[in-house]
């Protein structure tokens, strides 16, 4: 991996991944003993094309870094060695290169391994690139800061038939249709207004192009609902399977619907993030911590926070040529902020370490 390469040609060694195959566990031990902290990337990319026209943009169509986690990685890689270099600390620093953020499952797959146990975590702290936060900026949020994300799965069943003859058919297509809009009552006139709730259908696929004449036999939505509260989104759960079960049968047709947790809230700890923003503001100046909106983004770093306490912070990434949206087939990362950010990532968990072994 050129991850555990770039780190053992800047003196950082105690690499493994027998933990868990798929990440890379990295540690740095302190002058003295102490406790462990954590510092978290995700390396994962995204099923889509790269169009950011950069010279150094992904050459393997549908694989794109377009959620900005090769800079993550590169500025844990840069902390670490950082750290490596003047290990003047107590305790211990544990990196985690995680896998499979984008689909929910890596953070989990790090936890259910033993990794915090093994290496006995006290606290974790991540960062993302944000690109409505302007570059040199550090958005920080007390408490609940990114909703728990699903994914949804709905089968319609119908009969299919010729587009000539739609009578001798049961059409799954209008049925679909009506769906996409009936989902949205869920969220309208069935849940708290004053619960975060967002229900986005993201596909739709039935029939085939070609064949312009044939009614489908099936068809196929999928999204993501957006929750913050335990007992909302076991609701919109709910009212979903009872609004597709109500309008397939009002169309003729059978409506299945499957849902996948994604991921539990970010829920950032109070300690935690006071001392990251004080941190911030101390090393590049007052007011380089800013507040961040709650946001419906999802993040499987809550998995970490579930066992230990932790922080998610939002580095900006934003200037006048930097203006995509994660997700974005032109994003583009900012590298420009990439040595703040692992000097930063680097003194925080220096000058954390020094307080906690106190």
């Amino acid at each position: 991996m050129r991850v555990a390469k770039w780190l053992s040609d800047h003196g950082v060694t105690a690499i493994e991944n027998e933990t868990l195959e798929s990440a890379l566990f990295v540690t740095v031990e302190g002058i003295r003993p102490g406790p462990t902290n954590a510092l978290r990337a995700d390396m994962d990319a995204l099923p889509m094309t790269d169009a950011s026209g950069a010279p150094y943009a992904s050459q393997t169509p549908g694989c794109a870094h377009t959620c900005g986690h090769d800079g993550h990685t590169t500025w844990l890689a840069g902390a670490l060695a950082a750290l490596q270099a003047e290990n003047d600390f107590p305790g211990r620093v544990l990196g985690i290169f995680q896998p499979a953020e984008e689909i929910g499952t890596g953070a989990m797959a790090v936890v259910k391994a033993g990794a915090l146990r093994k290496y006995d975590v006290r606290e974790i702290y991540g960062m993302h690139a944000e690109p409505s936060v302007d570059a040199g900026k550090m958005g920080f949020k007390v408490g609940p800061m990114q909703a728990a994300a699903d994914f949804f799965y709905v089968t319609i069943e119908g009969k299919g038939g010729h587009g000539a003859r739609p009578q001798m058919a049961v059409d799954p297509i209008p049925c679909g249709a009506e769906l996409v809009g009936a989902l949205q009552t869920v969220v309208t006139r069935r849940i708290d207004p004053t619960q975060p709730v967002v229900i986005s259908v993201c596909s739709f696929v039935a029939g085939s192009t070609p064949a312009c004449n044939v009614i489908p036999a099936t068809a196929e939505l999928s999204g993501t609902v957006r929750t913050f509260d335990a007992e909302t989104r076991k609701k919109v759960r709910a009212e979903m399977a009872k609004t597709v079960k109500a309008v397939a049968e009002a169309h003729g047709c059978v409506g299945s619907l499957r849902i996948e947790d994604f991921g539990n809230p970010v829920i950032n700890h109070p300690e935690t993030t006071a001392f990251a923003r004080a941190a911030a503001d101390e090393l590049y100046g007052e007011g380089t911590g800013v507040d961040f909106p709650l946001t419906m983004g999802g993040e499987d770093f809550s998995e970490y926070q579930a066992v230990v306490p932790g922080t998610m912070i939002r580095f900006g990434v934003r200037d006048a040529k930097h203006q995509a949206s994660l997700h974005h087939p032109k994003f583009d990362f900012n590298d420009r902020v990439l040595g703040g950010a692992a000097t930063f990532l680097a003194e925080t968990v220096r000058k954390r370490l020094a307080m906690l072994a106190d």
